[in-house]
């Protein structure tokens, strides 16, 4: 009787996690994310710098350094996501973005010995730094991560870029 049920049943399978119009979505939302934040940090890089250091999670040279160079490379994976372009690299770039955000989030939270406790994420803003960002944070990463194992290519330019010029068969259309 089992049987007859499960044959008569039409198994719909979603996947979700699959689903080009929500890597479509995350793409827009965390490519506008990097694009809004690294902008914003481009305006002051010395003190987006000075702010870095002041979390006291890496050494000064360090965090100085990265503190010049994240904001540029936000705005770049920002674009890249907005776009579609590049996703095999713009992704992954996203994860480790994000991945460093969370351990200077949490180190400055639990176990770095500072007295910083607002976000350095936009310049001007006061946002209390606290596990909040730390949440944000980690929806951040998986929205990167699911981009990244899709790599979805509705509205994208890497979608449009594989297919060639419209009417020239490429090799696979010839087999």
């Amino acid at each position: 009787m089992v049987k007859a049920l499960e044959m008569g049943q039409t198994k719909h399978r979603v996947d979700i996690l699959g689903n080009r119009w929500l890597t479509f979505v995350f793409r827009l939302a965390l490519g506008a994310t990097f694009l809004v934040f690294g902008a914003s940090k481009l305006a002051d890089l010395a003190g987006f710098a000075n702010t870095v250091v002041d979390y006291h999670v890496l050494p000064e040279s360090l965090a100085r350094a990265y503190g010049y160079a994240l904001p540029p490379v936000e705005v770049v994976t920002g674009i890249c996501l907005i776009l579609g372009l590049g996703l095999r690299f713009a992704a992954p770039a996203a994860i480790l973005i994000i991945a460093s955000l969370i351990a200077g989030t949490s180190g400055n939270l639990y176990w770095a010995e500072t007295e910083v406790r607002r976000c350095g994420c936009l310049p001007g803003l006061e946002w209390q730094l606290g596990a909040g960002h730390l949440v944000a944070q980690v929806v951040m990463l998986a929205m990167a991560t699911q981009i990244w194992l899709h790599k979805g290519e509705l509205l994208s330019l890497d979608g449009k870029l594989s297919r060639g010029p419209k009417g020239l068969a490429t090799s696979q259309d010839e087999n």
